[in-house]
């Protein structure tokens, strides 16, 4: 029995034991002394180790913090802060002994922790008087001393105390005082201390000089000091000689100019990095403003003002005179004085915190808008909680369309802010009952935010918007009052809108927004029944042409007008009858309801789609929970749907969408196994479409009516591993020909679906088909049978074609007992194991198999032995590990089709001569995939006199003039490695050849070829040319066009004028197109195509886009129709890629006897 260990113990039983510890700390000790002595247990439990640490902190994270075990016990804190104050609160009723060994305790903590790096030490006496503090205070800097080899950060902030003993502190990058500083003492510690990059003295409590100690702070990157109350505009100059100074703060009230003599050094010192400076709690000085700005090294600047206005400066342009401009009203300030900004700099951007005195800002308004070029894009306000007072970030303050401004500014703050014509960005509030004057001057704004403080109508300034040409207004938002008619009639006029917030005073002004062509969002925030709103906004749906989206109350209502989209989302408090005057949209195909909803509350809505004739709806996702029975029941009204997403709380439910015979697609998002809704499942197939696809949990189950086709894939995006027994009720499936299953499922698992199938009285299964498919990093496993799977799968005696892998020899054995096999594809199987199946068909009196391919491994030399006495095969596919045996191959009397996979040289070359003498010649297709052939072996192969197909690469180019002895020779498939274009020329000889497939090296290299066809005096009978890996170019397919007798072309084309030249093939029946190409971009040349060549049965757009618009199909059938008798021709096939239907207006005008557009699928 294995022991345990408390290590071991669940997080359940951990907690249990601290909770009990506690319990004991708290009755059994003294409750008056501290926490750390009451709670020492507790302590003890967590210095244990690490993971009682860890779980201590888990358990409760404020009584760790609390208990302040990291700080005062764990020797890991980088930072420690020191609030004498606090400790000595804590201590007061604390006896002596106490005292001193908590002290004791926290002094070793600091002495011995090698990660400490940096400390802060705080005694405010005003907090708390202690008359030891001056003995606590050296025994803890004794402690810092002996461990001050790695602190880099030093503060002290001790408001009238005096402080000596620094010397020790030679790898301090940082210092901060505030306390009573001797400045002889700060010039030797600067002076012996090379790593001092920042140094803050905030106390002007110094005897001396701080500008002693410059000649020492070369290195100094940081300064802060307090100015003294008394000094002389000189004192500070020094400060200027700083090299690598970049931060300067200056902290105290002082005299209106006395700094100006710094800040002029600093102006003229060129050797200057200073990037930032900050005066701090003084009177704000324009001319010292002013004086700043001449700094051209500056970035950034900040004047705190005493008196309640803060005005930071940032972004800093010096040769353009550029910045961006913060000011931060602290009290409602006369902002009057402030217009000189205006001229000292060119604002970028503006940025108002707080509230003004209204109206003061006009003049700086119209000082920036008198500049000759201004800059002002933004103009920005947020409230005191949204800004940073104490922020560096240099980001620009981001627009919010759904935020609210917090200035107040009034009309004629307005006019004059829009009078800036550089302005793009304006987010402000109007605070002024009169109504807005018409403005005389309007900057070309991008984006407004105005909220109404009160009753003054706006409608003069959306009028001047709506006749300002060329207008840039896209974002608009107006909050606080809802608007009239005369307000709304004008915002439909400014066409450039792209997103409106708004509120209404009556719904119905809706409708004026209708012109509005580029509105994609309005957000209604005005107080209306949600009913209402969906009346009012489903006009506007119906007269706009573009996408637009309806935000009110936390509900969403989208319209995609491209792709015919209606999409509600809703929120779980909302009633989805709400949304029933939506039904009446015309012409809807395509539903998406999303958000949260209780359970059947979307019935209401459902059913007054499935209610109304009108309705056309074909697809409907309903996404995030799951619907119940009665809204199922009401789905499945909906005639005309043929795509349905959603999940299912009521598994019996999916029954009833047998009523749907349209319905093509169901995705299934909730979670169930198969075998839970499989009946279900079941009576889809049963009822809907001819071919209906299902998808549950990563799997794709398809049913072809007609083909009697089942497949099953196992889509996952990583290939996970299902169980195939889910899928045993398919099975009843009525008349099953054909089986495919795609994917890895679990090995074993088949066995009961097989068991199903070979159950089934009067089976018509025929075919059982297993496919690989790779997963998301392209690799790829191919799913075997086992031996229970195999011993019901051979059951199946309808069989007649089956490809799949094997885990076992004795599963392989077992297919001898499918006599009437035709067809057979081993994808995997064991080695060694072929040998005994072989052994079993040869013993059987008369096999029926015909095809036979070997895949995964090569064959050994027994067992080419073994296939060659299987005399029914005529399709022959495999490898060769080394070629012995292979001329036993030419016993097979009855082959005709061989594929070799792989086969050394030289017992190909051997197997070419054996057919080549072999009597009677039967072999009509010959593929060899590996190995080029050489110019001697071709002399073989052109004996075998019955060849009609040859698929191969030749190692010597002339080889090509041999074909020309193969009187039967028909289908050629080539490739060519970097071979010359007069090489390439050869193949014209062949005037035998109705299939070419070339897989070209070059681009331009077929030129030759086809001006050869061409030319020759016989006239060429070539019906079919697939051009592989490369498109053609201009000049090739003018070769190409001239070989009058071709009926199908596949290639791509580098040139887009090639399509032009596709008119001349008068005589081409499918036309397969491998390029990408735009479909509207050549749109015009499928016209002219369909026009011209009139005997066009397919066309195979392999990529492109997915959209097919209205004009182009309309215009299609109407040449269609004038050129194309259906009855004898048919319809005209066009694929393309992802293309996903119809629309209702294409659907309207559609004529399958003329035109058939369908999704681009690769089979290859």
């Amino acid at each position: 029995m294995s022991k345990s260990n408390i290590l071991q113990l669940n997080t359940y039983c951990i907690f249990k034991i601290l909770d009990q510890i506690r319990i004991n700390c708290e009755t059994s000790k003294i409750r008056d002394r501290l926490d750390i002595f009451t709670y020492a247990d507790l302590v003890s439990f967590a210095l244990a180790c690490e993971w009682f640490r860890d779980a201590v902190w888990v358990w409760d994270p404020r009584f760790y913090e609390r208990l302040e075990i990291e700080q005062t016990y764990l020797n890991r804190s980088s930072y420690v802060i020191v609030d004498f104050a606090k400790h000595y609160k804590l201590l007061q009723h604390s006896k002596q002994k106490d005292k001193d060994t908590f002290w004791k305790t926290f002094m070793d903590a600091l002495r011995f922790n090698t990660n400490l790096e940096g400390v802060r030490l705080i005694y405010n006496i005003k907090d708390m008087y202690y008359s030891e503090h001056g003995t606590i205070f050296d025994m803890l800097i004794r402690a810092l001393q002996d461990n001050c080899s790695n602190i880099k950060s030093l503060v002290i902030d001790m408001l009238g105390y005096s402080i000596s003993s620094l010397q020790q502190f030679r790898n301090l990058e940082h210092l901060q005082l505030n306390v009573r500083v001797d400045a002889m003492e700060l010039v030797e510690y600067c002076e012996s201390n090379p790593n001092l990059t920042r140094l803050e003295v905030m106390s002007n409590d110094i005897y001396g000089k701080l500008t002693d100690i410059m000649p020492y702070c070369n290195q100094l990157e940081t300064l802060a000091f307090k100015v003294k109350s008394d000094f002389d505009d000189s004192e500070y100059t020094p400060v200027a000689k700083l090299p690598k100074l970049c931060d300067l703060r200056i902290e105290g009230n002082h005299e209106v100019g006395s700094l100006n003599t710094l800040f002029n050094a600093l102006a003229k010192n060129e050797q200057t990095n200073l990037t930032k400076l900050k005066i701090d709690k003084a009177n704000i000085d324009y001319d010292e403003i002013a004086e700043v700005l001449r700094i051209q090294t500056l970035q950034k600047c900040r004047f705190n003002g005493n008196k309640g206005l803060v005005i930071k400066i940032d972004s800093i342009s010096f040769d353009q005179r550029l910045a961006k401009l913060t000011l931060y009203f602290k009290k409602e300030l006369d902002a009057a004085n402030l217009a000189d900004l205006g001229s000292l700099i060119n604002i970028t951007n503006l940025l108002i915190v707080g509230r003004h005195k209204i109206g003061t800002l006009a003049k700086l308004f119209t000082r920036i808008a008198e500049r000759k070029s201004p800059k002002l894009e933004q103009l920005i306000t947020l409230s005191d909680m949204e800004f940073d007072e104490d922020g560096d970030s240099d980001e620009d303050i981001q627009f919010n369309f759904f935020s609210e401004p917090i200035t107040y500014l009034n009309n004629e703050e307005i006019i004059e802010v829009l009078k800036i014509k550089s302005l793009n960005v304006l987010d402000c509030q109007i605070d002024d009952h009169r109504a807005i004057e018409f403005p005389t001057r309007l900057a070309k704004v991008k984006r407004i935010s105005i909220k109404k403080c009160g009753g003054g109508s706006l409608a003069n300034l959306f009028q001047a918007f709506a006749l300002q040409e060329c207008a840039k207004l896209t974002i608009l938002s107006i909050s606080g009052f809802p608007l009239d008619h005369n307000e709304i009639f004008e915002i439909g006029r400014i066409q450039s809108l792209a997103r409106l917030t708004c509120g209404f005073i009556d719904l119905k002004s809706i409708n004026y927004l209708t012109p509005l062509n580029n509105l994609e969002i309005l957000k209604i925030n005005s107080q209306h029944q949600l009913n209402k709103v969906s009346e009012a906004v489903l006009n506007l749906f119906i007269s706009c042409n573009g996408n637009i989206s309806i935000l009110y109350e936390n509900n969403c209502i989208s319209m995609d007008k491209n792709g015919r989209a209606l999409t509600i989302t809703m929120r779980e408090s909302t009633c989805s009858a709400d949304f029933e005057p939506l039904s009446n949209m015309p012409k809807l195909p395509i539903l998406i309801i999303d958000g949260k909803y209780k359970l059947n509350s979307l019935a209401p809505l459902i059913k007054a789609f499935a209610t109304k004739r009108s309705t056309v709806l074909q697809k409907l996702c309903i996404e995030i929970d799951p619907i119940d029975y009665n809204e199922v029941k009401q789905i499945s009204q909906i005639k005309t749907l043929r795509y349905l997403e959603c999940e299912f709380s009521d598994l019996e439910s999916i029954k009833l969408l047998r009523h749907l015979a349209n319905l093509e697609v169901l995705k299934i998002h909730s979670e169930h196994d198969l075998r839970d809704i499989a009946e279900g499942v079941l009576n889809v197939f049963m009822g809907g479409a001819n071919e209906i696809s299902v998808f549950c949990l990563c799997r794709e189950i398809t049913f072809n009516k007609s083909l009697r086709k089942l497949t099953i894939s196992n889509i996952s995006y990583f290939c996970e591993v299902f169980d195939a027994q889910e899928y045993v009720v398919l099975a009843e499936l009525p008349n099953l020909g054909t089986l495919h299953i795609k994917g890895e499922h679990k090995i074993g698992s088949f066995k009961y679906f097989f068991q199903a199938l070979a159950a089934r009285e009067c089976s018509a299964l025929r075919e059982i088909s297993v496919n690989r498919r790779n997963d998301v990093l392209g690799h790829f496993r191919i799913q075997t049978f086992n031996y229970e799977e195999s011993k019901e799968l051979v059951k199946i005696l309808t069989l007649k074609k089956l490809k799949c892998g094997f885990s076992d020899g004795k599963s392989l054995e077992l297919l001898s007992l499918l006599t009437d096999l035709e067809e057979l594809e081993i994808t995997t199987y064991p080695e060694g194991s072929l040998i005994q199946f072989l052994h079993s068909l040869v013993l059987r009196e008369s096999s029926k198999l015909q095809c036979l391919v070997i895949k995964g491994k090569s064959l050994t030399c027994e067992e080419t032995a073994h296939v060659a006495r299987v005399k029914s095969l005529r399709r022959l596919e495999c490898g060769f590990v080394d070629g012995k045996n292979i001329e036993l191959l030419a016993q097979l009397n009855q082959l005709k089709e061989l594929i070799i996979r792989n086969l050394e040289r030289d017992s190909m070359s051997r197997l070419f001569h054996v057919f080549a003498a072999t009597e009677p010649k039967t072999l009509q297709l010959l593929n060899v995939k590996s190995t080029p052939i050489s110019y001697i072996d071709t002399e073989a192969i052109v004996q075998i006199q019955s060849l009609r197909s040859l698929h191969c690469e030749f190692a010597e180019i002339k080889s090509i003039e041999l074909l020309v002895k193969l009187p039967q020779l028909k289908d050629l498939t080539i490739k060519f490695d970097e071979s010359e274009g007069e090489e390439i020329k050869r193949l014209a000889q062949l005037n035998m050849l109705t299939d070419l497939q070339i897989t070209s090296p070059n681009v331009g290299s077929l030129t030759e070829l086809f001006k050869g066809i061409s030319l020759k005096p016989t006239k060429p009978i070539l019906q079919s040319l697939v051009i592989q890996d490369n498109n053609v170019d201009l000049e090739e397919f003018q070769e190409i066009i001239k070989v009058k007798s071709l009926r199908r072309l596949k290639c791509g084309f580098i040139d887009k004028e090639c399509f032009q030249e596709l008119r001349y093939f008068e005589n081409l029946e499918v036309l397969e197109i491998t390029s990408y190409h735009n479909s509207d971009e050549i749109s015009q040349i499928l016209l002219r195509i369909f026009q011209f060549c009139f005997k066009l049965k397919v066309i195979d757009l392999r990529y492109g886009t997915q959209f097919v618009n209205l004009q182009f199909f309309r215009e299609a059938l109407k040449i269609l129709r004038e050129i194309r008798n259906p009855i004898e021709q048919g319809p005209l096939q066009l694929r393309i890629p992802f293309f996903e239907g119809l629309t209702l207006e294409q659907i309207e005008i559609a004529d399958e006897a003329y035109l058939i557009i369908s999704r681009f699928i690769d089979d290859s």
